[in-house]
């Protein structure tokens, strides 16, 4: 019987309050997302003082779009360094994933100094900047070869042929995706 045969079974997926994550990777995302906490509050908790960095990042231009998506690529770059230089490697969905977290975290930290109120929009439109921030400097730094991203993306682009991208990427990252799509269409 081949794929997407009428009379197979249907996949059954986890409880929305289950996730499908092993204890391994919750943890190392926990992790990730700690470590960026610990880089945007350098004295402790949520709530301590914000590092003057992360502020003068949040409110370095005219553009909030491009000063929350800076600062949150520079944050996972960042991360993403120091686990390599201790040998370590940290898994794409973590950075996709902690990435995310980071940026709301960020765009609250905005919001609470009176920067900026992001709509979704504006999210969207962050995260597929700090996206494109990432690709070109792992490109251009070598820590990433053209044809291991395009790998990488492979299954990206069939889940959204099938219509299936919810599935592979979190919602920020669809709905960013999605924004990016309308405006490519719309230049066109």
């Amino acid at each position: 019987m081949g794929l997407g045969a009428a009379t197979e079974a249907p996949v059954e997926q986890a409880p929305a309050d289950e996730p499908n994550v092993t204890p391994e990777e919750q943890a190392a995302y926990e992790q990730f997302v700690t470590n960026g906490l610990s880089i945007i509050y350098p004295q402790g908790d949520a709530g301590e003082p914000v590092s003057q960095q992360v502020l003068d990042a949040l409110n370095a231009s005219d553009d909030p779009v491009l000063n929350l998506a800076t600062a949150t690529n520079t944050i996972v770059t960042q991360l993403e360094k120091s686990a390599s230089g201790a040998g370590m490697a940290i898994d794409e969905e973590i950075l996709v994933a902690g990435g995310a977290e980071i940026m709301e975290v960020l765009a609250t930290v905005s919001e609470t100094a009176g920067f900026h109120e992001y709509s979704q929009e504006d999210m969207d439109r962050a995260t597929v900047a700090a996206m494109d921030m990432y690709v070109q400097q792992a490109q251009q730094e070598g820590r990433v070869e053209q044809q291991a991203l395009a790998d990488s993306f492979m299954p990206v682009a069939e889940a959204d042929a099938a219509g299936k991208l919810d599935q592979v990427l979190p919602p920020e990252a669809v709905d960013a995706i999605r924004l990016l799509e309308e405006q490519q269409g719309a230049e066109q």
